[in-house]
């Protein structure tokens, strides 16, 4: 107990006025400041009210800390989704602590809530007396980044920027011609199975369409064949 109350001791003191300052500039948080409220899933997750959604899910690394921020005075680790444990403390978001000293919560998975600050995605936890804020800055186009956004840590603010969603493993384009495929196999399926119990065909016969199919190469050859010889026969008459 003394060590927390000396560390509650040191973390609030030199920054009182500091706190007062900012909260002062701040002020607060009006409702029409908070919009497009984020519906919460779990703990990195929510579904904005335009139907798109947070997801924090690949940046989860339990046991360890997706991202650790380290100074002169202090240490700041957060890990989205799963809740680290220090001692028998568990369920941890965000934890703080002096160099060389031990880590405390400063917030944990439960309390987390998604929201919208000026047009900002926020994500924020508490713990205690203590308040996380944390921006989000979606772009799927970088790799993921934690810094710290205050001098002080009365509250926490700090800022992530990276993807807020799983990269998916599938382009739109492999998914169109998966999908491609999958239908000329039920095709031919289909109509083979059709044309041998049914129609009682043999061979190339129980390919469906058959006389299509056979023919097919030689449509392609003979458009082939007729746009070289456009092609051709327009670049004689360009030189000419």
């Amino acid at each position: 107990m003394l060590r927390h109350a000396l560390f509650w001791l040191c973390l609030t003191q030199p920054w009182a006025l500091l706190l007062g300052n900012l909260t002062g500039r701040l002020g607060p948080i009006s409702a029409d400041k908070l919009n497009q409220a984020c519906v919460l899933k779990d703990a990195c997750t929510c579904v904005r009210d335009d139907g798109t959604e947070i997801n924090l899910h690949h940046l989860d690394t339990a046991p360890k800390p997706r991202f650790k921020i380290t100074s002169d005075d202090f240490t700041i680790e957060w890990n989205p989704c799963t809740g680290l444990k220090i001692d028998d403390d568990e369920d941890i978001a965000v934890a703080v602590g002096f160099v060389e000293s031990e880590l405390f919560s400063f917030g944990y998975q439960k309390t987390a809530k998604f929201y919208r600050l000026n047009g900002m995605d926020m994500l924020s936890y508490n713990a205690n007396e203590s308040v996380t804020q944390i921006t989000l800055l979606c772009d799927e186009n970088v790799p993921p980044t934690f810094v710290q956004d205050s001098e002080t840590l009365t509250p926490l603010m700090a800022r992530y920027h990276g993807p807020c969603k799983p990269k998916s493993s599938l382009s739109t384009g492999s998914v169109i011609l998966i999908t491609l495929l999958v239908i000329i196999i039920v095709y031919f399926a289909i109509g083979c199975v059709v044309n041998s119990f049914l129609r009682k065909k043999t061979g190339c016969e129980r390919i469906p369409n058959q006389t299509f199919w056979c023919g097919l190469p030689s449509l392609i050859g003979d458009g082939c064949r007729y746009t070289f010889r456009r092609l051709k026969h327009k670049s004689s008459y360009d030189e000419i």
